[in-house]
């Protein structure tokens, strides 16, 4: 049951671009492979995993990022709606 008064937050759909990139590389959406390829579980990169195949990569991605907002991200993505 839901207290009365709470208001239902929109979903922002996924903010990590590795999210994002999963989600469009499925048959149901536009099939748009992420290029690259995965890195072996124990040659893992120093800070973001996915920095190696991320078009938002920067310097800053070589340091793990903290946890903001249920995204751990440097460059998460925004939608333009979420800043109204």
């Amino acid at each position: 049951m839901q207290a009365e008064g709470l208001r239902q937050r929109r979903p922002l759909g996924p903010r990590h671009p590795c999210r994002r990139g999963l989600l469009q590389a499925l048959p149901a959406r536009d099939f748009t492979p992420i290029p690259g390829m995965l890195p072996e579980l124990g040659d893992l990169p120093d800070g973001c995993a996915f920095a190696p195949r991320c078009e938002r990569a920067t310097d800053a991605c070589t340091a793990l990022p903290s946890l903001t907002s249920n995204v751990a991200c440097h460059h998460p993505h925004v939608p333009e709606d979420a800043h109204a």
